[in-house]
């Protein structure tokens, strides 16, 4: 199964046993030994040869991560430099406690903050300029 380093492969998770325990593994094969689960994931049809059967094989085009309390550091950091390695052009970030969209571009092998958007006000985030999210509609209403 597992090395001795402790890495896993894609058929190492995909073996893993259906025991009810959280097990944060599918389908975007970024390398053998780099599988991510991604909140939300969107691939450009141009290259929409990178959907298999399996699994989206290779770096989407966007990936977003929804901050959980038990998943700060994995998203903002360790995901984060994974999707920079991988070249995954844009990369999202939703924080539901700040009520914010952090939108990052790939530039010169880095992520760059290229927007932030909260509030009650349409606004167009990289790659998608015609869509219009009003971030304030992703948080249920207060009571």
């Amino acid at each position: 199964m597992a090395t001795e380093r402790g890495v896993f492969t894609y058929e190492d998770y995909a073996a893993l046993p259906d025991d009810g325990r959280r097990y944060e593994v599918l389908d975007v094969i970024l390398s053998d030994v780099t599988i991510v689960q991604p909140d939300l994931v969107y691939v450009d049809p141009a290259r929409a040869g990178i959907i298999t059967r399996r699994a989206i094989e290779g770096a989407p085009t966007l990936a977003v991560e929804i901050i959980s309390p038990s998943s700060p550091r994995i998203d903002r950091v360790t995901k984060r430099e994974l999707y920079q390695q991988y070249r995954v052009p844009y990369y999202w970030i939703v924080d539901p406690d700040a009520r914010s969209i952090e939108a990052y571009e790939l530039a010169e092998n880095a992520y760059r903050l290229v927007a932030t958007a909260s509030g009650a006000e349409p606004v167009s985030l990289p790659l998608f300029d015609d869509l219009a999210i009003v971030p304030e509609s992703l948080w249920p209403a207060s009571t």
